[in-house]
């Protein structure tokens, strides 16, 4: 039963792979509360001492493991704590709403245009760019896809403004490829 919820907990929650090994391996136990080395662990799991920190730390931080150190040394008390599935994907759901970005945020593509006229960079070239770049981001829930895939778009008009400045410089960049001169020979190339 808790292997089960464990590998729901692990389907759901976003931890790296050797914590999820070092979790499998705690339920391998019979015992609830583990009693064991780092050195041990890093032994046993194939990893370094330095990984088996990180990944403790990590399952900590998401709230899947207590660890309490006993007396001198790396010897340490791990239990783990795996709540039911069902409420790891309803904290998940949470958080995703509440980053989200609200409706009420979102301009109406009159406004989007008009604004864009607004700007000294604008000119009639740009209509169909700046159409398409609110069509985009509508289409992708109002996200610009960088870095981690989806930021969410916080300030719309500093990133249309560094959108539309991008476009219509992307031609003024001209890369200047330095003339190259071969070395002269040691030797006679004409014989080769």
């Amino acid at each position: 039963m808790i292997l089960e919820e464990a590998w729901k907990v692990m389907a759901t929650t976003k931890i790296t792979s050797t914590s999820q090994l070092l979790l499998i391996y705690l339920l391998c136990f019979e015992d609830e509360i583990v009693q064991i080395s780092e050195i041990k662990l890093s032994e046993r799991l194939g990893c370094s001492k330095r990984t088996i920190a990180s990944a403790k730390q990590e399952l900590i931080r998401k709230g899947l493991l207590e660890f309490k150190r006993k007396g001198f040394g790396n010897i340490g008390t791990y239990k783990l704590i795996i709540p039911p599935a069902d409420k790891v994907e309803q904290e998940i759901h949470e958080k995703v709403t509440e980053s989200s970005v609200p409706s009420s945020d979102i301009p109406t593509l009159h406004e989007f245009v008009n604004y864009a006229k607004t700007l000294p960079i604008y000119d009639s070239s740009l209509d169909f760019f700046v159409t398409s770049k609110y069509q985009s981001w509508i289409d992708n829930g109002w996200k610009l896809l960088i870095g981690n895939g989806k930021t969410p778009i916080r300030n719309w008009k500093g990133s249309l403004r560094t959108a539309m400045d991008a476009y219509k410089n992307k031609g003024n960049f001209k890369s200047v490829l330095p003339t190259i001169q071969r070395p002269l020979s040691t030797y006679n190339e004409e014989y080769r």
